[in-house]
């Protein structure tokens, strides 16, 4: 008796599948898949890690130039002076408002108000000034733009050196009116604290030079 087994063609092909799953894997068939299924999971995660870390090294650029971009701000100060041609000391004060830029570097204009004095020598107070020449202090007050300029390459204002000039009208006791010049160099050593060391130079009748150097807290 001859028996024929007659299958169909899906049945077929499954068998096939089967056939060449038992017979041509080295390794358990469970093992396997469990391997194939890791390959799978370990590409997938290989390709979203690439594809996130530049996105993600980017984000992280930006967030740390945004944490250290200057903004508008103010600042004011206080210092010593001491005028050479004069022989005498004093002290100075002034209001700045660094305006806004968008230089990386926080390099950017600045405009200042400052006023300057320097006692008499004639026995009056060290504070006299204003009272009709009694004393003869010289005291004046200067409108001053400028620019300043972060000297380390370094885009962190927070901490850096910089260059600033300013120039402006200076007007001087009651009745004199001139001109204004003060480069000076500074360290800001913090968010709010920096030193300055520079000069002042009044261009009136009798030019007046002093040197300076002062302490100046931002906003």
């Amino acid at each position: 008796m001859v028996v024929t087994l007659s299958l169909s063609k899906g049945a077929t092909e499954r068998v096939i599948f089967f056939y060449y799953l038992l017979f041509n894997f080295k390794e358990p068939i469970t093992k396997q898949i469990k391997i194939t299924i890791m390959k799978k999971l370990f590409l997938l995660a290989a390709a979203a890690f690439l594809l996130q870390s530049p996105a993600s090294a980017q984000t992280g650029l930006d967030a740390q130039q945004a944490a250290y971009q200057p903004k508008s701000h103010f600042e004011i100060g206080v210092g010593g002076i001491s005028s050479v041609n004069f022989k005498r000391a004093g002290i100075s004060g002034n209001l700045k408002w660094v305006l806004p830029t968008k230089d990386e570097d926080g390099n950017g204009f600045l405009i200042t108000l400052k006023a300057t004095h320097l006692p008499a020598t004639n026995g009056s107070g060290f504070f006299s000034a204003f009272n009709e020449g009694k004393a003869n202090n010289i005291s004046a007050v200067y409108l001053m733009g400028g620019y300043r300029l972060y000297i380390l390459d370094n885009p962190k204002p927070n901490s850096n050196l910089f260059f600033e000039f300013n120039l402006g009208i200076a007007q001087v006791g009651l009745n004199k009116t001139g001109v204004g010049i003060n480069p000076l160099f500074g360290y800001q050593f913090s968010k709010h604290f920096g030193l300055t060391l520079g000069m002042q130079a009044l261009i009136v009748k009798n030019p007046i030079h002093v040197g300076e150097i002062g302490f100046s807290y931002r906003f």
